[in-house]
């Protein structure tokens, strides 16, 4: 027999564990002036561009941002759930938690197609500019916006409400309440298919273009060596050296920040098992800290990576440190001629 409880004991060692959410804050803080660097390099280049590479960079740097900012009152809403008195889930957590995915969900097929674009770009480059038009790429990020991410986004908008339960040893657990204000099997239906386009979609497509991206890029390595017998590597094949390693640290990085929430949470809560309580409140933050890594990290990628975007980079801390000196030097040098 479980029930639920509103105990206060039970819930006290557990209420200092919402300082792990501090992390998650700070990252999201540092993340953000390189997110804002990504927007204004790669904004100044969509209408140069004639491929839409530019224009998908620009969308993905504008959803990361906004994922870093819900990220903040997102924190705020989740604190609810460490209260000293019990378990408390905000009544607007499920409404908040599905506003604050939207941008992540965006972001995640803006990756994805990204991923594409870079395989198509090595396994057929002549065909690069006919494939990803500009004009493709406006459609393919209007049809994630306003068609995709709402019907992914809408059953985690109507979720039911985490409750603690005790078992009969006096353990406690966190289960999700049956869904009572639509029909089940149709909301059964909606939610796997979130799980689909949300989860295994964007985030399986990003794992297996890069993947593959990086094989073909050891092998074009490999081939140019051997062709050339070459004992010393060229610039060009260091570049690609250095290109596929960094798409290799990239994914492995990619695969570690979003595997605990992104995978384990949504099979254990919408399957009803019971999740012992703190390791609950453990899974809240560190995901949210990974997920936040995830989405701050592509400015540090393209800094790796990207001759011009360290220069952009340089220019723009040069840019901020005369501005800053500009401001220290205060008319403070005006003589008073009064008495």
């Amino acid at each position: 027999m479980m029930n639920n409880t509103n105990g206060t004991a039970p819930y006290r060692e557990f209420s200092s564990m919402c300082f792990l959410f501090i992390p998650s804050i700070i990252v999201s803080v540092l993340g953000i002036p390189g997110t804002l660097i990504t927007m204004r390099f790669y904004g100044k280049q969509v209408k140069k561009s004639k491929v839409a590479t530019s224009l998908i960079l620009t969308s993905l740097a504008v959803f990361d941002m906004l994922t870093l900012l819900l990220i903040i009152p997102m924190v705020g809403i989740s604190i609810h759930l460490f209260y000293i008195d019990g378990w408390k889930q905000a009544k607007i957590f499920a409404l908040f938690n599905a506003i604050s995915r939207s941008p992540r969900n965006c972001s995640n097929f803006m990756l994805l197609l990204i991923g594409i674009e870079r395989l198509v770009s090595v396994a057929w480059p002549h065909k690069l500019s006919v494939i990803f038009t500009k004009r493709v790429g406006i459609v393919c990020v209007v049809i994630v916006c306003s068609v995709i991410t709402p019907i992914t986004i809408l059953p985690m908008a109507v979720e039911p409400e985490l409750v603690a339960i005790q078992g009969t040893e006096g353990k406690y657990f966190v289960r999700r309440l049956p869904q009572i204000n639509i029909n089940i099997d149709l909301y059964n239906i909606f939610y796997q298919m979130t799980i689909m386009l949300y989860f295994l979609v964007p985030l399986g497509g990003v794992f297996i273009c890069n993947i593959t991206l990086a094989i073909l890029l050891l092998k074009r390595y490999r081939r140019d060596r051997l062709g050339r017998n070459q004992s010393t590597i060229t610039p060009r094949q260091a570049r690609e050296l250095k290109t596929t390693k960094l798409v290799i640290v990239v994914t492995i990085i990619f695969i570690i920040c979003i595997l605990p929430l992104v995978v384990i949470f949504p099979i254990q809560t919408t399957s009803g098992a019971d999740i012992p309580i703190g390791g609950m409140l453990l899974i809240f933050p560190l995901s949210m800290l990974l997920e936040s890594i995830t989405y701050s990290m592509n400015a540090v990628v393209y800094y790796i990576g990207n001759g011009t975007f360290r220069e952009e980079v340089r220019n723009t801390i040069t840019t901020l440190r005369k501005l800053n000196n500009q401001h220290q030097v205060s008319p403070n040098n005006t003589v008073s001629t009064s008495l």
